[in-house]
């Protein structure tokens, strides 16, 4: 997310230059500090590629996976 975010950083911060220059109502502050906002979300958090609750010789294993199914089927 963060890598494709990066690729716009030119067309971003042009953006918002032009935002903090042509703004000039509360609404426009709004929507700019919403952008602004989302904009470092997007750049600071952390997007797991996987999520694995358990040890890997764990999920590995058939039983595990047999234990997933009925606990999710369920």
């Amino acid at each position: 997310m963060v890598l494709q975010a990066l690729k716009y950083e030119n067309e971003f911060i042009s953006l918002l230059r032009l935002l903090r220059d042509k703004t000039f109502s509360k609404r426009g502050y709004s929507w700019t500090g919403k952008l602004l906002s989302s904009l470092l979300l997007t750049l600071t958090h952390t997007y797991p590629l996987e999520n694995k609750f358990v040890n890997p010789e764990e999920w590995d294993s058939q039983g595990q996976h047999l234990h997933l199914v009925l606990l999710i089927a369920t």
